[in-house]
């Protein structure tokens, strides 16, 4: 285990402090150990701590009258001083002492007598806690954006329609299956589930299914015991049970193999499983949100996605729409990006000009949401004047010279299909131009709709008010148009 937050302990045995040091891999400075509680509540009082641990039967012993009297004294004083921190009291002796110390505001308690392990477990679960709650303060705090459904930008109906999805399950302990491409804010909407949850103040664990291959995905999810394979010099507890209470958040969970999804499914239809290399079973209370960018069902075509977990994790489905669908929110998206990078990066940029935001509401954005928010931070980091311009915007240039790899994207994006590829190039007599390729489609599918622009966008996977800008563009006309230019 790793003491991630910094970690004040109270208590004269140094043994077990040292005890507490053997158990973790923290770094030195983030466990400071207070013998005398003068020392103790001083450093409470003026430095911020994430974790603040008493020893209960100290405080009794010094001064039995005092004991409650000193709890309140130190829960204040540390709130105060750092109003996230967890604050955790140990060898507390009965129920009705308990009771007392939760009600004047201790996060969590250990009862006698003591177990070093228990409470190393229940110092690195607080060290987790304090960072969750840490993590929102500052989201909350600096771009007021993450966690309330209603400050999520998008004002277009496919996205009003997700918000009230949001609200609806929310409340549920159901599990929830997030669809969309890559970078379309999958992860967004799920921690906005879980913050809008009765949940909301216990643990929001994201696991990404990808990142890690099959062996080590199973200890990361499930934790493992001591020995149970080289390498394994200590027990681990895994995502899970780190998530208890709370929310786990598994993310393109598409890319996991038969057999942990075989694991998956059993903490869904029990909410129990045992460690790799163990035999007792543990119980969790977890709320699973899962999000993928593939097809589920077309992987369960190919065998590679067991349909009952399908069928368990897709109680509630949100499927969100790529940001080429709802150009309506791309303004929107870029004022929000320009104020965070501006305040990011200290830097007096005020605007996009209005051919640089009309370009951006024009191009496909193959990355999606993540794509225009490196865009717009990239411009303003380089940007020397107090307008973002056209040439200010990556995706410009790419555009105008664009890489193998994102001629291919920016091209499917935009019509549904493959780019042409250098020898089909090469066959039709020389380089394709991805101008010529986005004028070409947008002829093809004004002519497959009768030159019906409200239905070409439709067909386009574009907005009507992209497709015009497009029109205007390449100059494109039709005699069935009611004036013989375009819109």
């Amino acid at each position: 285990m790793i003491f991630s937050s910094p970690t004040l302990l109270f208590t004269p045995d140094r043994e077990l402090d040292s005890a507490l040091r053997r158990l973790t891999d923290s770094e030195p400075d983030y466990l400071a150990l207070a013998p005398e509680w003068d020392a103790f509540s001083r450093l409470a009082a003026q430095l911020a701590f994430g974790v603040v641990v008493a020893d209960y039967s100290v405080m009794a012993q010094e001064d039995s009258s005092l004991d409650m009297k000193r709890a309140s004294r130190l829960i204040q004083e540390a709130l105060e001083a750092n109003s996230q921190s967890r604050i955790l009291v140990y060898n507390v002796p009965d129920e009705d002492v308990l009771r007392r110390l939760m009600a004047a505001g201790v996060h969590d308690v250990v009862r006698a007598p003591l177990s070093i392990e228990e409470l190393g477990l229940r110092i690195d679960r607080a060290c987790k806690t304090y960072a969750w709650h840490a993590q929102r303060n500052y989201y909350v705090g600096q771009s007021g954006h993450i966690f309330r459904v209603d400050d999520i930008i998008g004002s277009s109906p496919q996205m009003q329609q997700i918000f009230e999805q949001v609200r609806k399950v929310a409340p549920s302990r159901n599990p929830v299956l997030i669809t969309g491409e890559t970078g379309s804010g999958k992860e967004l909407i799920a921690a906005a589930i879980h913050y809008n949850s009765p949940r909301k103040d216990q643990a929001f664990i994201k696991v990404n299914c990808a990142a890690l291959p099959d062996t080590l995905l199973e200890s990361e999810l499930f934790g493992h015991e001591r020995g149970s394979f080289t390498g394994a010099v200590q027990q681990r507890i895994g995502r899970f049970e780190q998530a208890h209470g709370g929310t786990i958040f598994l993310d393109e969970v598409g890319d996991m193999s038969p057999a942990t999804q075989a694991k998956v499914l059993r903490v869904l239809e029990t909410q129990e499983f045992e460690r790799l290399g163990g035999t007792r079973l543990v119980r969790v209370d977890v709320r699973i949100i899962a999000a993928t960018n593939r097809v589920l069902e077309d992987e369960i075509a190919k065998g590679t996605f067991r349909d009952d977990l399908y069928y368990r994790l897709n109680v509630v489905k949100i499927e969100l729409p790529p940001l080429r669908e709802r150009s309506s929110d791309i303004a929107l998206l870029a004022q929000f990006f320009l104020k965070k990078a501006r305040f990011e990066e200290r830097k007096q940029v005020r605007d996009f000009t209005p051919e640089a935001m009309e370009f951006m509401q024009s191009y496909p954005w193959p990355g999606n949401v993540r794509e225009l928010e490196n865009t717009v931070a990239r411009a303003v980091l380089l940007v020397d004047e107090e307008y973002i311009r056209l040439k200010d915007l990556a995706i410009y240039h790419r555009t105008l010279h664009p890489s193998p790899a994102e001629h291919a994207v920016e091209t499917k994006a935009l019509t549904g299909s493959e780019a042409v590829g250098p020898e089909v190039a090469k066959r039709l007599g020389g380089e394709v131009d991805l101008r010529n390729l986005e004028k070409e489609a947008i002829l093809k599918a004004l002519e497959a709709t009768a030159f019906v622009q409200s239905r070409a966008a439709v067909l386009l996977g574009i907005s009507r008010r992209s497709l015009n800008y497009k029109i205007s563009k390449y100059s494109i006309t039709h005699p069935s148009w009611r004036v013989n230019t375009p819109p």
